[in-house]
């Protein structure tokens, strides 16, 4: 796997701060550019507020000042690695817009966090990780929010066995 650059969506959550924090780490290990991608979604709107001036992106609900200073103190960490990349931002639909860029990048790996949205699958993945599980078109890392808990372990996970091998624990 060429992993020169490295395509991460990230949108100012949890998920994909964690993403991002993972994306620096693996970027340092194998001397990749990072190509940090936030996509700025439609709002959903009835033809009625779309004629009467409704903003039609979530960015315009908002000033650019508050926008910039958001978006400055989320990439300290990526300004502050020293790893070579770049931040772009598009409008359009997230998984989209992120497939598009790490096609035209040639990443060698796209990376985002999981999130907390509507239906099952999205639960537990996010929709735009769960997007991207049906259409990425090169490998795809999706890192979770929070780190691995030892309770988990507890629960069912392998446990060592008394000759080095693992042994589920119910």
């Amino acid at each position: 796997m060429n992993l020169q650059k490295i395509v991460v969506g990230v949108d100012g959550s949890p998920g994909s701060a964690a993403a991002l924090e993972w994306t620096i780490q693996q970027a340092g290990a194998n001397r990749a550019e990072i190509i940090a991608i936030h996509v700025v979604k439609p709002v959903a709107t009835s033809s009625f507020a779309a004629a009467v001036g409704t903003p039609r992106y979530e960015a315009d609900c908002f000033g650019p000042e508050l926008t910039s200073n958001i978006a400055q103190a989320f990439f300290e960490p990526l300004k502050a690695s020293g790893i070579d990349h770049r931040i772009l931002s598009a409008r359009g639909h997230p998984a989209a817009e992120i497939t598009r860029i790490a096609d035209d990048e040639d990443a060698g790996l796209v990376v985002v966090g999981n999130g907390l949205n509507s239906t099952m699958d999205e639960i537990f993945l996010g929709s735009v990780a769960h997007a991207l599980t049906h259409s990425a078109r090169r490998p795809l890392v999706i890192v979770p929010t929070h780190p691995f808990d030892d309770a988990v372990a507890a629960r069912g996970r392998t446990q060592p066995a008394a000759e080095g091998k693992g042994a589920l624990v119910a």
